[in-house]
C-alpha cells in the first residue's frame, strides 16, 4: 500500500530544545501551504470560520486513517489490543487510509448538494496536487519509500518521493492550463464545472500507477502490486466521470473509438 516506515525512523531536525522530525515538518508545510489554498480559492464563497474548520477536520482525519489501515492490518495478523495501538501510535503510515480519510470530511459536508460538491472538486483537486508535491518532496529527504535498485545515474535506488514530488509539480501546471482553457475545448461540451478537479486527480493517479511499480516491499496480487491495482481502478472511475460531466453517454464512446482507431 506503498506504506512509509515509521516516523521514529525518520531524520530529525534540531529548533533549539525542540526535536523535529523531516517528514512531520514537511506534513506541516503541506497543511500550512494547503490551507491557505483552500482559503483564498474558496473565501468568496464559504465563511472564513468554516474553512478553517474544514481544513482542520481533512488534516486530522487525514492522519487518523494514515495510522489506522496499518494498525488494523498488524491487528489482522497478530489480534490482540496492544499490538493495535503500538501499530497505531508507533507504526507506519498509509497513502490510501490517508487519501480517503483526508477526502471524507469534505464529502459529508458537501453531500447534502451535489452542485456544492462539484463546485469543490476543482480547488481540491488543485490543492491536493500542491499537498502531494510538498509531502512527497518530505518523503524523499526522510527516505520513508524504500525504492527498487537501480544503476541509473549511481543513484542505487528509485527516489520515488522525488519522482512523485515532480510529477505533481507538473500537474499544477497542466490543471494550470485546463483551468484556463477547459470551456473553450469542443469535446467538453457542457463546459461544467470539476473538469480542473477530475483531471488533477486522474494525473496524480496515473503517476502513482507508475511510481508504485518502483517501490520496494509491496503487497502483490499476482504480477501487480495492490498499489497499481488500486490506482488503476480510481483512474478508470475518473476517466469515466469525465465522460459523463462532458454530458456524454457510453455508446458515443464506443463508436468514437473504433473511428479513432482507424483514423
Amino acid at each position: 500500500m506503498l506504506v512509509k516506515k515509521s516516523l521514529n525512523m525518520s531524520p530529525t531536525v534540531n529548533i533549539g530544545p525542540i526535536l523535529v522530525y523531516s517528514f512531520g515538518l514537511f506534513c506541516v508545510l503541506a497543511y500550512i501551504a494547503g490551507s491557505f489554498l483552500f482559503w483564498r480559492k474558496l473565501k468568496e464563497e464559504i465563511a472564513e470560520e468554516l474553512l478553517i474548520k474544514l481544513s482542520f477536520f481533512v488534516a486530522v482525519s487525514a492522519t487518523l486513517g494514515a495510522r489506522i489501515v496499518p494498525a488494523v492490518y498488524a491487528f489482522a495478523l497478530r489480534p490482540t489490543f496492544d499490538m493495535f495501538v503500538r501499530a497505531f501510535i508507533i507504526g507506519d503510515l498509509s497513502f490510501w487510509g490517508g487519501f480517503i480519510g483526508g477526502m471524507l470530511p469534505l464529502y459529508l459536508w458537501g453531500r447534502k448538494d451535489v452542485k456544492q460538491l462539484w463546485d469543490l472538486l476543482d480547488p481540491v483537486g488543485e490543492i491536493f496536487l500542491w499537498v502531494a508535491t510538498i509531502v512527497s518532496l518530505g518523503s524523499m529527504f526522510a527516505k520513508l519509500w524504500v525504492g527498487k535498485q537501480t544503476s541509473f545515474l549511481g543513484l542505487g535506488s528509485h527516489p520515488v518521493g522525488l519522482y512523485l514530488s515532480l510529477w505533481c509539480f507538473l500537474g499544477i501546471m497542466i490543471a494550470f492550463y485546463v483551468k484556463k482553457s477547459y470551456r473553450g475545448w469542443i469535446w467538453y461540451r457542457s463546459g461544467k464545472v470539476g473538469l480542473v478537479g477530475l483531471i488533477s486527480f486522474s494525473w496524480f493517479f496515473l503517476g502513482f500507477l507508475g511510481i508504485a511499480s518502483l517501490v520496494e516491499k509491496q503487497i502483490y496480487l499476482g504480477p501487480f502490486a495492490l498499489d497499481q491495482i488500486l490506482s488503476l481502478i480510481v483512474l478508470l472511475l475518473l476517466i469515466t466521470l469525465i465522460w459523463y460531466r462532458a454530458g456524454r453517454k457510453y455508446k458515443e464512446f464506443f463508436l468514437w473509438l473504433p473511428r479513432k482507431a482507424l483514423n
